[in-house]
């Protein structure tokens, strides 16, 4: 009931809206592609069964790409929670972009390199290192200049 007396009062909630430049476009064969025995990732034919719609690598580059919680259960694994700028090991270490995403902000979704977003342009920092690295970035990007 509570909700619906703030929704007579204010209106409806504000949506939380996902920032677009921070999540990747699938690629287009993921939703043109309908019919078992194709890969829905790369569009390949599958090999191992006609029923399947996934290979098993695409399946964990998908994951790696798509979920957060993958995505930084995989750096962990590599990196050991150690700073990849200091050497410190910090149990609330933080995952960075090495290129930052912001580079590929307004471009067209056939024109987005995936590549931001694998394991070859992440970091672990630790919460120091991050927040420097971080306003750095931002005064570069409020002068114009590129990295």
């Amino acid at each position: 009931m509570a909700g619906h007396r703030y929704k007579r009062t204010h209106g409806k909630r504000a949506s939380r809206k996902k920032r677009p430049d921070r999540v990747p476009p699938k690629p287009l064969s993921y939703y043109r592609i309908k019919k078992p025995g194709r890969c829905r990732w790369c569009g390949d034919k599958i090999q191992e069964s006609q029923r399947k719609r996934w290979h098993a690598d695409c399946v964990r580059e998908y994951r790696l790409i798509y979920y957060p919680s993958e995505t930084r259960k995989q750096i962990w694994k590599r990196d050991r929670g150690h700073c990849a700028v200091c050497g410190k090991k910090d149990p609330s270490w933080e995952l960075d972009h090495i290129r930052p995403l912001y580079e590929q902000k307004g471009k067209k979704a056939s024109d987005v390199d995936l590549d931001y977003w694998k394991p070859g342009n992440l970091q672990t920092l630790c919460r120091f290192c991050h927040r420097d690295k971080s306003a750095q970035e931002a005064t570069i990007r409020s002068s114009g200049r590129k990295l």
